[in-house]
Formats: C-alpha cells, sequence, structure tokens
C-alpha cells in the first residue's frame, strides 16, 4: 500500500474489528501491536514506556548514590578540618586542641593531641565526629624531624 504521497514510505496499520486484525490504508499508525520479543521486532508504546520508566529509576538510583556520596565527603571534609593536629612548640612536651568547623553545611567537633618523645618524634592522635553523631573519624600518627 502507498499513501499516494511522493517520497513518503508505504504505510500499513493494523486494528481490531470485531475481535479481528483489520489492514487500514492510508492511516499512519499501527494499533494492537503485541510486545516485541526478537531483535528485529517492533516495540510497543508499552514497552517504550517500561523501558523509560526503569532508565529515570536507574537516573534516580544514581542521583541518590552521588548526593550520598556528596554528604559523606563533606562531613568528612568538616570532620578533618576540626581534628587538626599541630605538634607542641619547641621546649614542651604535650598539645591538645579542639576544634570545630563548618563546610558546605557540614559541621564537625573534634579534639586532637600531641606529643614529644625526644626532640625529634613526637606522637599524635584526633577523633572527629559530625554534629549529628552520624560520622566519625579517627586518626593516630608520628611525626619525625632531624
Amino acid at each position: 500500500m502507498t499513501t499516494g504521497v511522493p517520497g513518503e514510505a508505504e504505510v500499513l496499520a493494523v486494528e481490531a474489528v470485531e475481535g479481528k486484525p483489520e489492514i487500514l490504508e492510508n492511516n499512519r499508525r499501527l494499533t494492537h501491536v503485541a510486545a516485541g520479543i526478537n531483535n528485529n521486532d517492533v516495540a510497543n508504546m508499552n514497552q517504550l514506556r517500561e523501558t523509560e520508566a526503569r532508565l529515570q529509576a536507574g537516573q534516580d538510583n544514581w542521583n541518590n548514590k552521588l548526593e550520598t556520596l556528596s554528604d559523606k565527603a563533606m562531613h568528612g571534609i568538616a570532620i578533618s578540618m576540626a581534628t587538626k593536629v599541630f605538634l607542641p612548640d619547641p621546649g614542651k612536651d604535650f598539645r591538645m586542641n579542639v576544634g570545630v568547623a563548618e563546610y558546605e553545611g557540614a559541621s564537625a567537633l573534634g579534639i586532637s593531641g600531641s606529643g614529644r618523645v625526644d626532640d625529634n618524634t613526637a606522637l599524635y592522635f584526633g577523633l572527629g565526629t559530625d554534629t549529628d553523631g552520624e560520622h566519625t573519624a579517627v586518626q593516630v600518627g608520628a611525626s619525625f624531624q632531624w
């Protein structure tokens, strides 16, 4: 069948009439199309809408994961800032620090301390948490100088 319009491809439409498919000429859509199964089958609108919904759900899932990751990163940065370590000044043996920090809406509290073992070696620690109490961090280390 042709549409009679130059340059237009043939059009075939199937519509159920009294429960039986009927071919309609000069129509521009196929109706009552079963779901495609094989690679060369046509997809019907239900299949396209289901695919679109699955793609949207996948995108929403990734957006939620990125938002969670960003939230954790902001809290981690705030905790890191609040637990900054300062070594004891020359002639001193121990130093304790208390810190508060805020980064991109995430706030944290921290405590850190350090102590000299000798003139060239110091040990330090830090403990921090966000103000929600959901994220915590601990650090321990040593500093050497010569």
